[in-house]
């Protein structure tokens, strides 16, 4: 075997090793020099690609971002207000409550007392309420 398809056979037995799996692709044809996987259609995998194979899948939560800004103490709980960028938007939290910023605000020119209002209000607001679970058809 050629240097590039001893790698690939390589590559492909370590991620075997630590999946189980392809990502549900199966081993195409391997012809010139280069590997053909089916995964969501035919892709051609050479040397740089390789690599990729060989990494083991990510798992669970990746690690929290950073805080984009820090507000200063909330009145009401005495911890710090950070302003953060979540999945649905920025948000202030003191730690334990959560507030979405408004589309008025923004990240740039939110103050401490406006984190603080947000917080306030959304502390007022209490818990969300639980939907219904949907009947079941029989």
């Amino acid at each position: 075997m050629g240097d590039e398809a001893q790698m690939v056979a390589i590559a492909l037995a370590r991620r075997l090793a630590n999946d189980g799996d392809f990502r549900g692709g199966w081993l195409g044809a391997l012809s010139l020099g280069f590997l053909r996987v089916r995964f969501l259609g035919l892709i051609s995998v050479r040397r740089g690609v390789v690599a990729k194979l060989a990494e083991p899948r990510q798992r669970g939560r990746r690690a929290a971002a950073p805080p984009l800004k820090e507000l200063g103490d909330d009145p009401v709980s005495k911890k710090p207000i950070v302003l953060k960028e979540g999945r649905f938007g920025p948000y202030v939290t003191d730690g334990e409550t959560n507030a979405s910023l408004k589309a008025a605000d923004s990240v740039e020119s939110i103050t401490p007392e406006r984190a603080a209002e947000l917080l306030q209000a959304r502390r007022e607001a209490g818990p969300a309420k639980k939907r219904r679970a949907a009947k079941k058809r029989s």
